[in-house]
């Protein structure tokens, strides 16, 4: 059809003029034949994507049996493939931040009570100075909240105050000292 000229950029008489087989090899895609065949033979749909270097472009495929043939569907999924490869260059480098980062730092999900406080976390993951600084913690921490691992008593103030940054929504920073480690923290929220 017409879109299948724009998306490949061949006339309609150049796409009639060719062999599934020869159009692929014009792109590059030596498998796609056997792909179709098999869901020819089994029935069973298949979903691929393709990148052409000679287009710079991502073709989505999805292709079904239908009678002795099959159907083709497929769309161009450049933009998508070019989102996804900015997200995952985005989080390799948050990833090397949090992991580089000299200062312990972790991810949680706020505990709430009825009324909308915060009780506790439930700790997502840490960074590798994190577990240096508290040398008891095990790479299990993910999925612990903040209480079942240092009780109450030693958490009330922290808590407080990350429920006071998460209130206002302004960053603030507080340094708590917690007299069973004999140690100062400063948090940064």
């Amino acid at each position: 059809n017409k879109k299948s000229s724009e998306i490949t950029t061949l006339s309609l008489d150049e796409l009639f003029s060719h062999t599934v087989k020869q159009l692929m090899a014009l792109r590059g895609h030596s498998g796609y034949f056997e792909i179709c065949s098999r869901v020819v033979e089994t029935g069973k749909p298949h979903y691929m994507e393709f990148y052409s270097e000679q287009r710079d472009q991502w073709l989505g495929f999805s292709i079904v049996a239908f009678g002795d043939g099959y159907l083709l569907n497929y769309i161009d999924i450049t933009q998508t493939k070019t989102y996804e490869q900015e997200a995952k260059r985005n989080a390799h480098e948050l990833n090397a931040i949090f992991n580089g980062s000299l200062n312990g730092v972790f991810s949680a999900t706020l505990v709430r009570n009825a009324r909308g406080r915060i009780t506790d976390l439930l700790f997502l993951r840490a960074n590798e100075t994190f577990y240096r600084m508290f040398p008891g913690m095990t790479e299990a921490l993910a999925g612990r909240s903040l209480l079942s691992i240092s009780g109450r008593d030693d958490q009330t103030e922290f808590l407080k105050y990350v429920d006071e940054v998460m209130s206002s929504g302004k960053p603030a920073v507080h340094v708590l000292h917690y007299e069973n480690s004999h140690r100062w923290f400063e948090f940064s929220m």
